[in-house]
């Protein structure tokens, strides 16, 4: 077979043209893929981290993302800003794109990214399987509950709103991990102080919870091994703020001094676990002699009160949560029955004084309804 010049000439650039091919097959198949996930920061929940991951070491260009949040409007959760690490910045500005939308009870909000400067010029790299925090989201509410995810639906399709990665000019865009930022519960307060320096009472109270399961309040005389005192449920979906109270009966029973501590451990539906920081319950080395007792608590339409002998007839006087007063009676020596009908539903401090106006006891009973 006889080639001319032009034929021989056709075959060379054909073969430069597979290597050329090949060699760009080859360095796409070498570029790693990223995902990206969303996450709430512990210490600040008004912050979320969007991270990015990829599966294989990359210092070249990151051209380009494109990514859509998106909340309910139903929870108080709100986006104000967007801000990037300085470096991050250098390297791939991000930008919202536009205003936030609104379909149907979500709101939409665009973002995209560009990159003309490679991670090595700005003398970064990123790490096989390393998150690295490309933008923050700056959320309020209030409360400061609700969700907000990364996401993929008809509407972001609609918009040419999906989720894209781009690594030197190639899509490169691997999955979300995870999808939601989730802020469970807004603690407005806990406490814990000891009763009669033999029981311990726990209070806490939420601005509003979102998508949580319980609370479990726990026991630790080292801040190492804890025991489980109560399981409360929580209210799940509340954007108002809910009270809860435990007693934990006959903790302190011994002639020395005693300090525990109690932790609050919120659990989201999906078995998430946040703890907040413990707090010391101290009793003293003389507990009371001749113990009284209250019960049931929690009571419906009343509460039996049993006193030592040593108090004589006594007077009581039963508190609402604003300590404004709603019954006042008297008791003989070693109790009686007082009555809870007609009052409200809600955490009532009742207190004990003798003869002489004393103070003998101070208690809080939590009134339920028959509902």
């Amino acid at each position: 077979m006889q080639l001319t010049v032009s034929n021989q000439l056709s075959m060379r650039a054909l073969a430069t043209v597979c290597v050329w091919l090949c060699s760009m097959a080859s360095a796409i198949a070498q570029l790693p893929t990223v995902s990206t996930g969303l996450f709430p920061l512990e210490d600040n929940p008004s912050v979320i981290e969007l991270r990015v991951k990829a599966n294989a070491g990359f210092d070249g260009l990151y051209s380009g993302s494109a990514f859509t949040v998106s909340w309910d409007m139903g929870t108080p959760l709100r986006l104000d800003s967007m801000s990037q690490p300085d470096d991050v910045a250098l390297y791939h500005p991000i930008s919202m794109q536009g205003p936030a939308a609104i379909d149907m009870h979500h709101t939409y909000q665009k973002f995209a990214g560009f990159g003309m400067t490679t991670l090595a010029t700005a003398g970064r790299s990123w790490a096989k399987d390393s998150e690295t925090v490309i933008m923050r989201l700056h959320v309020s509410g209030s409360p400061m509950v609700g969700e907000i995810q990364l996401i993929e639906d008809q509407w972001t399709s609609e918009e040419n709103a999906d989720h894209y990665q781009e690594l030197n000019g190639q899509d490169r865009t691997g999955s979300f991990y995870p999808t939601r930022a989730v802020l469970n519960v807004d603690l407005a307060e806990f406490e814990a102080k000891p009763i009669d320096n033999r029981h311990a009472w726990v209070n806490w109270t939420s601005a509003g919870e979102y998508a949580l399961s319980h609370y479990d309040i726990l026991r630790s005389t080292n801040l190492k091994d804890w025991s489980l005192v109560a399981t409360i449920p929580a209210e799940q979906y509340k954007y108002i703020p809910t009270e809860y109270v435990i007693m934990d009966h006959d903790v302190h029973q011994q002639k020395v001094e005693e300090k525990f501590y109690y932790m609050l451990r919120a659990v989201s539906d999906d078995g998430q676990v946040t703890d907040y920081d413990p707090i010391a319950v101290n009793f003293g080395s003389i507990p009371v002699s001749h113990p009284h007792q209250v019960y049931p608590n929690p009571a419906i339409d009343f509460i039996t009160m049993e006193t030592p002998a040593e108090w004589g007839d006594v007077t009581y006087i039963v508190s609402n949560d604003l300590s404004q007063q709603v019954r006042v009676g008297d008791l003989s020596e070693g109790g009686g029955i007082i009555s809870l009908k007609g009052l409200p539903a809600n955490v009532l401090m009742i207190r004990v004084f003798d003869a002489n106006g004393n103070p003998m006891m101070n208690m809080p009973i939590v009134r339920t309804t028959s509902d």
